[in-house]
């Protein structure tokens, strides 16, 4: 008898296990890499996807009047207030970044840093009388800014937000 109430328990235990699953086992949720957080100024938006700067550079008048999301690293900002900021094209000449409606400033502390940005391409001639502004809130000698004598063709971007990445 007390073998039948052995059995009889083991056979219970066995049938109250969940049942086997049929087919493949499920997989585990893949997890996307993190997006780094960012000190947004501006407009927030999406920096998780930018475009090279050096890509737009390249082939500018492809992009020129486009809303355009790129990544570079700072070169200069304005040193008065932080109202503008000059990336780094890879070759050639940087692209200067102003704010929209002027809405905003940098931090004055960010060249060498990563930044992504959303806004406007354009290409604009800069005449002397801003070029030497430029110089001068950068903060170029005067015998710097006395050497710019001649207007300029350059790339610029109208950011509506500027996200410090790196």
């Amino acid at each position: 008898m007390l073998r039948v109430l052995i059995l009889v328990l083991a056979f219970g235990l066995v049938a109250c296990e969940p049942p086997a699953p049929e087919g493949p086992a499920p997989l585990d949720p893949v997890e996307e890499p993190a997006v780094p957080a960012a000190d947004i100024y501006g407009a927030d938006f999406d920096y998780s996807s930018p475009m090279p700067l050096e890509a737009i550079s390249a082939v500018p008048e492809q992009y020129v009047g486009e809303q355009v999301t790129v990544a570079g690293t700072v070169r200069k900002v304005c040193q008065k207030k932080g109202c503008w900021l000059t990336l780094d094209a890879g070759s050639g000449d940087p692209i200067r970044v102003t704010f929209r409606d002027y809405g905003f400033f940098v931090p004055m502390d960010l060249p060498g840093r990563e930044v992504v940005l959303q806004g406007d391409l354009q290409q604009t001639t800069v005449d002397v009388e801003v070029l030497r502004h430029y110089a001068e809130e950068s903060g170029q000698s005067q015998d710097e800014v006395a050497t710019i004598t001649e207007p300029k063709i350059e790339l610029s971007v109208i950011a509506d937000g500027v996200a410090v990445v790196g």
